[in-house]
Formats: C-alpha cells, structure tokens, sequence
C-alpha cells in the first residue's frame, strides 16, 4: 500500500473528512470530528490507527508490524508499518474497524439531532398557534369594545359595526383553527379586488379600543377610496395587525413617557409598489434589536415568541413583499411593508430602498 492508495481507501469510507492539521505534510482523516487515522507524506512506512483498546496491545503481540503509536495515546493508538509483515487487506480492516465504530456515533448523534429538531418544530408550532390566538383575542377586544360603546351610548351605529366585527372575527378563529390542521402545507393566497385601504381600516378600527386604554394616539389620514387591486386582504390585515399592535406595546408606562405616545399608519402607492408605514415615537430599537430583527425569533418583549414578526415576515414573502425596518432620527421605529404592484413582482419603489431589509 502506498499513500494514494492509502488516501483513497479511507475517503472511500462513508463520513470521511480530508485535513491537513498539524503540517502540510501529515494527512489526517476523521469521521464526525473525530480524527481516526493519520500518516505522513514524504515518509509513507508507518501510519497511525486509532483502536480499541483491548484489542491494541494484543494486536502489538501478534504483529512485528504493530507498535504502539509513536506520537499518540499508546493505548489507544498503533502504529501500522506497511513495509514488514502487514497485508493491505489487514491494514484496511484495522482503518475500517474502528470507523465503523464512528459511523454509528455519527448516526445515533444524527438521530438525537433530528429528535431535537422535532421537538423544536412542535415548540414553534405551539408559539405560532399562541401568537395568532392573542392576534385573534386583540381582535375581538376590539369589537367587544365598539359593542360596549354602542351598548352605553345606545348608538345603533356602533351596535351594528361591533357586531359585525365580533361575527368577522369569529370566523377568523374558525377559518385559523382549520389553517392548523394544514399547517404542513403549501399556504396559497386568495387574492381577490380590495381597495388597498380598507386593511388599515379595519386594522385601525379594531385596536383603537386597546390603544386608549394604553393612553397612546392611534392615528389614520383616512384617504378617499382607490383603485382596486388584487390583494389577499385577510393575510395582509393580519401582518398590520401584528405590525401595529408591537407599536402600541413600544412604550413605556404613561407616566414614564416623556412625550405624548402616538402611533401612525401611513399607505402611499408608487408606479411599482404598495407602501403601507407603520410609525411610533417610542423607544425604538436597541443597536443589537435592530440586528438580530433578521433572527426568526427575535423578540424583545419579556413574554413574547418572536412568532409575530415571523409570520409577518413568512406572508409578505408569499404575497411577494418584504418588510424593512428602521430607526426613526426623534425618536421611536418605523416598520414598512412593501407589495410590488407588477405581476412578475418587481422589487419595490427605489425610495423605499434605504431602509433595512429583511432578507
């Protein structure tokens, strides 16, 4: 056996790695991390095995060939020198036999991996399920609200809206509870010809209830209706939702605030895009925040998920958008959703382009 020949057999065998760690002249192979033969090129006589160690010594008895490891752990290392009394086919056995032993390691770490990988998915799962029925709670607050205001006032007006909205939300929770027992497939949009302002509308419509109650102005330059345009308005209410709820809880205490709190909701369209802002002058987004945003479970509240921003961020990527975030110069954050308008979705207007992109 020469070195190539010794080279290729052990790259032969299955989870073998190839380095040269200690010079450039000593080839070492290993299996999982774990170094399990090495030899030098320049003088091929003798190469390092490492071995069982019940069996090592026994090994060193029977062969004039074997001798304990000259620069590793002699009792669990041999030195194998091709030029005496060893046959290639031993010499590969005494390679094979002991990254066998490594291959199953391999394997039984693989599977722990795997497993641990399967309880992580369900625990997201269980996040995800828990941050979409606090959206849905958020929703019906909203039209529990409008219902109480009506109720007090004896407005019929408000009576009719909070409960059609209280009849829209229940729906939510049953079109969400199936969506689960899909959770493993493909979501597909269900566009259809929305004004692109009535979202906020109802976004807006449904936290302005919560936003009082937290002292926080929420407001909304309601414009005159639009053009429609195919849009998957439940999914993209449901991202301002998210978007617009993390503002209202972007605040300190009222009176810890050194300014009055307000959040805004902006839409602006552009010849390429669909721009909806959402702004807050709270505290904004800490240095290492504004990085770690790209994580998909970043969260900065103390019992958050991070799964509100991951669901956001999972829609705008099937509906073609992209969410960017920034700091703004006062104070407080800016989040911008983008939809591209062209059917071959574009990337978005050039202005929104020097804000930070999720990608």
């Amino acid at each position: 056996m020469d070195i190539l020949e010794y080279r290729d057999y052990c790259l032969s065998l299955p989870f073998v790695e190839e380095s040269t760690p200690f010079d450039e002249t000593t080839l070492v192979f290993k299996v999982g991390g774990r170094m399990f033969t090495y030899a030098g090129m320049e003088d091929f006589r003798r190469l390092a095995v490492k071995c069982d160690p019940d069996e090592a010594v026994g090994l060193r008895e029977r062969y004039e060939g074997v001798e304990a490891a000259w620069h590793g752990n002699k009792r669990h290392w041999n030195d194998l020198y091709v030029d005496r009394d060893l046959s290639d086919a031993f010499v590969r056995e005494q390679i094979r036999r002991y990254t066998e032993h490594l291959e199953e390691l391999v394997a039984s770490r693989t599977r722990e991996l795997l497993e641990a990988h399967r309880v992580a998915v369900v625990g997201e799962t269980v996040a995800c399920m828990a941050h979409t029925i606090k959206n849905l709670a958020a929703a019906l607050e909203g039209s529990l609200f409008v219902l109480k205001q009506g109720m007090e006032s004896g407005n019929r007006e408000y009576l009719d809206d909070g409960w059609a909205m209280l009849e829209e939300d229940i729906s939510r929770v049953r079109d969400k509870l199936l969506h689960l027992l899909h959770i493993g497939q493909q979501t597909e949009l269900r566009e259809c010809l929305v004004d692109p302002v009535q979202p906020v509308r109802h976004v807006v419509k449904r936290l302005e209830g919560r936003a009082a109650s937290l002292s926080i102005a929420l407001q909304f330059q309601d414009a005159a209706d639009s053009d429609p345009i195919p849009l998957d308005a439940e999914r993209l209410e449901g991202c301002l939702l998210n978007l617009v709820g993390n503002a209202l809880e972007a605040f300190p205490a009222p009176g810890l605030r050194a300014r009055p709190a307000e959040v805004r909701v902006e839409i602006a369209r552009t010849p390429d895009a669909l721009i909806y802002d959402v702004r807050d002058n709270g505290t904004g987004l800490s240095a290492e925040a504004a990085e770690r945003l790209r994580d998909g479970l970043f969260t900065t509240k103390k019992d958050g998920t991070g799964f509100g921003l991951l669901g956001t961020r999972k829609a705008l990527l099937e509906m073609g958008g992209r969410l960017l975030w920034e700091n703004l110069p006062d104070s407080g954050a800016l989040f911008r959703i983008v939809l591209p308008l062209r059917v071959e979705r574009t990337p978005a207007a050039a202005e929104a382009n020097h804000l930070r992109e999720d990608s």
